[in-house]
């Protein structure tokens, strides 16, 4: 789909979809991908007179746990947030408390039960929208941007947001679910050009870092989109980036997402509009494997072990009667052969 400039129209096609996967227990995805100084950081954040896709769908999110909370009185919501930024191939939290000044500690990831995760990462309990909007200000505070040729206020990072949810009932309601979701909001740094952006210094350095991941991120986009369904097989060049290796589970892994990309209409930029649709051209054919997440409950989980348990012992109690009679059998075997 094509949308025009206005933010209303743009949220209406992407951000309503999302946040209703994102109720019902799904996890999602939206990664804004174009050259510096397309809109993706406007698409996403916005302007106070001209509200991004992150502050529409924060209100909305709320609107809607307030008026669930209301209708269900066994019904508990807790929304937590994280705010990180890929600088140079470092992982930093934008939300990590540090005296002004003072540079954001280089996190790392590891692997827990398939998913890359961020070691040292704050979250954040949010309640209202004011809240998220005071934790996005502080964040975006903290991110590195300057000017080039093509933008005044370049983002030198790439940036992602995650809300995390979890919705549990108690005591149960019939036909209702337990379950827990994330969202995940991506505004990547802008492709550019070394030459049109007239870049100097570290700046230079920067430019070929955001190319990089951007590149690695082309191929992962290319490689599941040219795939029927997902594969849990290794993809050696997903860790040669900490970008593609955070984003792994959102192409062809278990989230439903959208690729927001954004273009220049000038005819100087049409080399990067071209490469800019390329990417969306191959991120259209991927498909994911998305599925409802549900939530353990705690007595569930105990019943179930209890019954393992027992199960395990009636399986003790078999074998132990098992072997006694066969020790008869070869007993008796043995005296009538003595006899």
């Amino acid at each position: 789909r094509v949308f025009t400039q206005g933010q209303e129209e743009v949220y209406e096609g992407i951000g309503s979809a999302m946040l209703q996967s994102f109720l019902q227990g799904y996890n999602v995805c939206l990664f804004a991908y174009g050259q510096t100084g397309s809109g993706k950081t406007h698409s996403l954040m916005g302007a106070p007179d001209a509200e991004g896709i992150i502050p529409r769908l924060s209100k909305e999110l709320m609107q809607h746990t307030e008026e669930r909370l209301g209708e269900c009185p066994n019904l508990s919501i807790k929304i937590t947030m994280s705010y990180i930024e890929i600088y140079n191939e470092k992982v930093r939290d934008l939300l990590e408390k540090k005296p002004k000044g003072d540079e954001q500690t280089s996190l790392s990831l590891y692997e827990r039960d398939g998913r890359v995760l961020v070691h040292g990462l704050s979250t954040h309990q949010v309640i209202n929208t004011q809240k998220i909007a005071q934790l996005l200000a502080a964040g975006t505070a903290r991110r590195q941007t300057s000017g080039t040729n093509m933008n005044e206020t370049s983002s030198r990072s790439h940036s992602i947001v995650q809300l995390m949810m979890t919705q549990t009932y108690d005591p149960p309601e019939p036909g209702c679910r337990d379950v827990e979701s994330t969202i995940t909001l991506v505004d990547l740094a802008g492709s550019e050009r070394i030459s049109k952006a007239d870049l100097v210094g570290h700046h230079i350095e920067e430019s070929k870092k955001i190319n990089q991941s951007l590149l690695c991120l082309g191929r992962a986009l290319n490689h599941f989109s040219q795939l029927n369904t997902h594969t849990t097989e290794k993809v050696p060049f997903l860790r040669s980036s900490k970008l593609t290796r955070l984003l792994s589970d959102c192409f062809g892994g278990n989230s439903r997402t959208w690729m927001l990309a954004t273009v220049s209409p000038s005819l100087y930029n049409l080399t990067e509009t071209i490469s800019t649709l390329e990417y969306a051209q191959s991120a259209k054919r991927i498909i994911n494997t998305a599925k409802v997440n549900r939530v353990e409950r705690a007595m569930e989980v105990k019943e179930l072990r209890e019954k393992v348990r027992l199960l395990n012992e009636e399986v003790e109690r078999l074998l132990a009667e098992s072997h006694e009679r066969t020790l008869e059998q070869e007993s008796s075997v043995q005296w009538e052969e003595y006899a």
